[in-house]
């Protein structure tokens, strides 16, 4: 079974880069076949580019012009560690984002922040909103049984 994970990986957010890994490096450790879907959102992707121009306020520009190459070397890294530690699948955005259902079996979500619209800019990805109906429920039955019962076996 190929399960595809979707989260926030492309960010200069450590916490974001670690739980990605984690949640990667555990599934895999299972013997899951599991993939980083390297999706692009919007919103973040804004985010993370940060620009003088897209800046609304004095606080904002004053920040980005100290801060964003920082930011931007940090981005870098962590993106390269990703795709160097993890396998990941083709770049997919809100245009492509259902062909993931011809690559995968089944998808998992990951982070807490992938709930937020203000973060995502009311991208409804992270909601699973492209996955068909086979799809959903194969992570809920399958998957999630699996994963249960291995990890009762490890405790």
């Amino acid at each position: 079974m190929k399960v595809g994970i979707l989260t926030f990986h492309r960010t200069s957010n450590f916490g974001s880069f670690f739980q990605t890994y984690a949640l990667y490096y555990y599934l895999d450790k299972l013997g899951v076949d599991c993939y980083i879907i390297d999706y692009c959102c919007k919103e973040i992707e804004k985010r993370e580019k940060m620009s003088i121009f897209n800046s609304h306020t004095l606080r904002e520009m004053v920040h980005c012009f100290f801060y964003s190459r920082s930011y931007r070397r940090r981005y870098n890294s962590l993106s390269k560690q990703i795709h160097e530690k993890t396998r990941c699948s083709k770049q997919f955005n809100q245009n492509n984002i259902k062909e993931a259902n011809k690559e995968f079996d089944c998808f998992l979500v990951g982070s807490d922040l992938v709930w937020s619209f203000e973060i995502t800019g009311n991208d409804k990805s992270y909601y699973l909103d492209f996955a068909t109906d086979d799809k959903l429920s194969v992570l809920m039955h399958h998957l999630l049984a699996k994963l249960l019962v291995k990890m009762r076996k490890m405790l």
